[in-house]
C-alpha cells in the first residue's frame, strides 16, 4: 500500500501531472473486476512518471495485482466507507449524515461553477 511518509513533491510538467491525476483518481474507486483489468495499462501510464510518483503508483499497482479482488474490496470499505476519517466525500467528513451536508454540496457546486468547472 501507498506509505504515509511525506516526501517532497516531485514538479510535474503538464501532460505528467494530468497523468497523475488521471491514474490516482481512477485508483481511488471502489476495486472492481474492470479496474483489476486496467491495471497493465494503468502502469504503462505511470512508467513515463518521475520516481517520486512512479514508484508509490508502481507498488500499489503490484498489490492491486497480486490481491483477490474480494480483498481488495474489504479494505476500501474498511479504509473509506467506515469512519469519517478516511472518507472520500468531503461534506461527509465534515457534516456526517446530516442536513447540512446538502448546504454544503451545493456551496462546493456553486464554487465549482465560480471555477468554471
Amino acid at each position: 500500500m501507498l506509505g504515509r511518509n511525506r516526501h517532497p513533491s516531485p514538479r510535474l510538467d503538464d501532460a505528467s501531472l494530468r497523468t497523475a491525476w488521471q491514474i490516482v483518481s481512477l485508483l481511488l474507486e471502489y476495486p472492481t473486476e474492470e479496474l483489476v483489468a486496467r491495471r497493465d495499462l494503468l502502469e504503462s501510464a505511470a512508467a513515463s512518471l518521475p520516481p517520486g510518483v512512479r514508484d508509490p503508483v508502481s507498488r500499489f499497482l503490484a498489490t492491486l495485482g497480486g490481491t483477490p479482488l474480494a480483498a481488495l474490496q474489504e479494505e476500501y470499505v474498511e479504509t473509506f466507507d467506515v469512519t469519517r476519517r478516511c472518507c472520500l466525500y468531503l461534506t461527509y467528513f465534515a457534516h456526517g449524515d446530516t442536513l447540512k451536508r446538502g448546504l454544503a454540496m451545493v456551496q462546493y457546486k456553486q464554487a465549482f461553477s465560480r471555477a468554471g468547472v
